[in-house]
């Protein structure tokens, strides 16, 4: 009696190994996963106390052109936008009382450097089941802009806009020094701790150097280099410009340093971060 049913079990899992084996090849378990098909790399916000200094810097030393924001939700900011849609916000809490005013205060009290990671999605409902498929608890908020999906004490957050046709205005997207978009975030092992977690419950993993690749961008995890640890950068930006050569020429030498990939390299004691500029 034993064995027939153990020779009955034998062959219902037999069964059930063949049709996993005969049907795997039609399934797409890369579902589960975050690819450059889903995201990309939209905009950074970072918070200061005090934006004055910061635009002298972007503006006077680095030849950005800088787009002035307003006054909203507890919050003041301004931009760099990218011809590649690209883009870095920089926001100052000016009180406590209202959301954003009241999420920055906390940001800059708990952390020296304050900063978001938003990551542009071409589908919500795509990203939504995937969380659900791996059980990523999340908050959905919608306004008449845009559609984002936040996660308590994560810096990465998914956002989608309601008017995808819509463009900046070509008078902000160009810049002296010849910059066109974001190309890779830096974060150190301090940093990256929990961004790289909440990838990994996606499914995704990086590589040996610790980069995840999304579409042309990528984000390096653990990977701040070992003279600016030092310095105490745990964080930072590499943007693409149309020719190095002309930066070089746009901006005093003594501000940049030519890296040993021929990046140049920007860093100032008043900024928590570093700027690599590449072609």
């Amino acid at each position: 009696m034993i064995l027939k049913k153990a020779s009955i079990l034998i062959k219902h899992f037999s069964l059930l190994l063949f049709l996993i084996l005969w049907i795997s090849p039609y399934i797409d378990f890369s579902q589960s996963k975050i690819n450059s098909q889903d995201v990309t790399i939209d905009h950074i916000p970072i918070a200061f106390s005090d934006l004055s200094k910061l635009k002298s810097i972007l503006v006077d030393d680095l030849q950005f052109t800088l787009k002035e924001g307003t006054e909203h939700q507890g919050i003041k900011n301004c931009f760099i936008k990218f011809k590649d849609g690209t883009y870095l916000e920089f926001v100052s809490p000016i009180d406590t009382i209202t959301r954003l005013g009241r999420l920055y205060s906390k940001k800059l009290e708990a952390e020296q450097l304050a900063y978001f990671i938003a990551l542009k999605v071409t589908s919500k409902e795509h990203i939504i089941s995937k969380l659900t498929l791996n059980s990523i608890p999340y908050t959905f908020e919608t306004n008449r802009f845009w559609e984002i999906i936040t996660f308590e004490n994560q810096s990465l957050f998914f956002i989608k806009y309601l008017n995808s046709n819509w463009k900046e205005n070509e008078r902000f997207t160009n810049h002296p020094n010849g910059s066109i978009g974001l190309k890779t975030i830096w974060l150190s092992s301090k940093k990256s701790k929990n961004e790289l977690s909440l990838l990994q419950k996606f499914g995704n993993d990086v590589n040996e150097q610790y980069e995840l690749e999304i579409g042309n961008q990528s984000i390096h995890f653990h990977s701040v280099f070992d003279s600016l640890l030092v310095q105490e950068f745990q964080f930072g930006i590499s943007i693409q410009v149309n020719s190095l050569n002309d930066l070089e020429k746009r901006v005093s030498e003594n501000l940049l340093t030519k890296t040993s990939n021929d990046a140049l390299l920007f860093t100032n004691k008043s900024l928590p971060f570093f700027i690599e500029f590449v072609e």
